[in-house]
């Protein structure tokens, strides 16, 4: 049978008999094999996508075999090799039960998977692949990365294509209807997936209206005065939650004081910037001496209503809102932001 029809039928037939339950774990046979240029490789480190960690084995012959628990019905590996102590990087496969036997190399010093057989699931993945690699622009790469998630849809397989989608600065709220009508919101064992988790509360954050009791609250000043700050209500606004130790803050605070910015891309669109920093004391001595000329606000994690809503990236977080109560977009940096207010633009 053709591996793709063969994974067809095995995401087929657990989806029927698992749509309604919560993730599922189970066990596969894993051959770790060294090829010729994988010799040198004398310790191996190896991770499921539910593992909170990778686990390591000494891997001194030239096969290792484990047994290793995996998500049903297939599953993404992340493994790493090492020799006398020094890294060669992470790969990773897709592998299904029961077996799957895994050949490994070094190239440039460089871990490579170079195959995995008894298991059709990576080769599939890996015949996605060239379709976005043959594309360059967000029109041309929303439009692949779309097209793939369909193909693969019913499957953890989907999530770094649902990635690459909602990456693109044209992902606004008509691609959140194409992908509740596409991908299985619905289904709990795949909802439930660490990995899935960040897409769905993404999601979900881009499909409400900004609750009321976040449009108007009061703010503590860089001066120390406090203030009630009340969400614009016309036009498009850039909410920006940051820290003022990420040195990518300050870099993105100085982009923002660019004329081409300012003047341009954000002429008729406010920024706000809320800072999530624990210490009051910390985001003084950041603010104290910048000529910001749009407004800057702190309140403590926990009691910063808007951050604690919407800071949703582990750096800067940026959403972009129109009439202070619709999202448009939430995005983890400030050039992706930027190009997605360009777009809204030309819109």
């Amino acid at each position: 049978m053709k591996p793709y029809l063969l994974l067809a039928l095995l995401l087929f037939t657990w989806t029927c008999a698992h749509a309604q339950n919560d993730i599922k774990r189970g066990t596969t046979n894993i051959a770790l094999i060294k090829n010729p240029y994988g010799q040198i490789i004398d310790s191996i480190s190896i991770k499921s996508s539910l593992d909170e960690g990778p686990a390591g084995f000494p891997f001194p012959d030239d096969t290792l075999y484990l047994d290793l628990d995996i998500f049903l019905p297939i599953d993404e590996l992340t493994i790493e090799t090492f020799a006398g102590g020094h890294a060669f990087g992470p790969q990773n496969c897709w592998v299904d039960p029961p077996y799957a036997d895994i050949h490994l190399s070094i190239s440039a010093g460089r871990n490579m998977i170079d195959s995995v057989s008894q298991s059709p699931v990576n080769r599939y993945f890996r015949s996605l692949l060239p379709a976005l690699t043959q594309v360059q622009g967000p029109k041309a790469l929303k439009a692949v990365s779309r097209h793939l998630i369909s193909e693969v849809s019913s499957s953890l397989m989907a999530y770094p294509f649902v990635d690459i989608f909602m990456a693109q600065p044209n992902f606004d709220r008509k691609d959140i209807e194409y992908l509740r009508s596409v991908f299985p919101f619905n289904v709990a064992w795949l909802q439930g997936h660490p990995y899935m988790t960040r897409q769905f509360d993404r999601v979900k954050l881009m499909l409400e209206v900004v609750p009321k009791r976040l449009s108007k609250e009061v703010y503590v000043r860089p001066d120390g005065s406090s203030e009630l700050f009340v969400l614009p209500r016309k036009g498009f606004s850039l909410l920006n939650f940051y820290s003022s130790d990420d040195p990518s803050s300050e870099q993105d605070h100085q982009t923002l004081q660019m004329p081409a910015v300012r003047d341009s891309i954000l002429r008729d669109i406010p920024v706000i910037s809320i800072s999530n920093d624990a210490s009051k004391t910390r985001w003084s001595r950041y603010t104290k001496g910048q000529s910001f000329d749009w407004p800057h606000y702190w309140r403590p994690p926990g009691d910063n209503p808007l951050a604690d809503h919407y800071d949703f990236f582990p750096g800067s977080t940026y959403v972009l809102l129109h009439r202070g109560k619709v999202v448009e977009g939430i995005y983890p940096n400030l050039t992706l932001a930027l190009k997605a207010v360009q777009y809204q633009q030309k819109d």
